[in-house]
């Protein structure tokens, strides 16, 4: 299975991603992959949060139709 087709089946179940969860699962560049799916016409929206200790981090989120 390539990294496209995980990323997709994965927010289509989950909704999300980070680079930490990613990782996880051995995908290198979590952002080349979601421009990839953007450009196929996936709707994902770009959010920044921020851990427990304050720490700011990336998460993909799939947006609904």
């Amino acid at each position: 299975m390539n990294t496209q087709v995980m990323v997709r089946k994965l927010l289509d179940t989950n909704g999300s991603i980070s680079k930490l969860e990613a990782s996880h699962l051995n995908i290198g560049n979590i952002a080349d992959v979601i421009m990839r799916l953007r450009r196929k016409g996936m709707n994902i929206q770009t959010q920044t949060r921020s851990d427990i200790l304050g720490r700011r981090y990336t998460r993909w989120v799939k947006q609904r139709a």
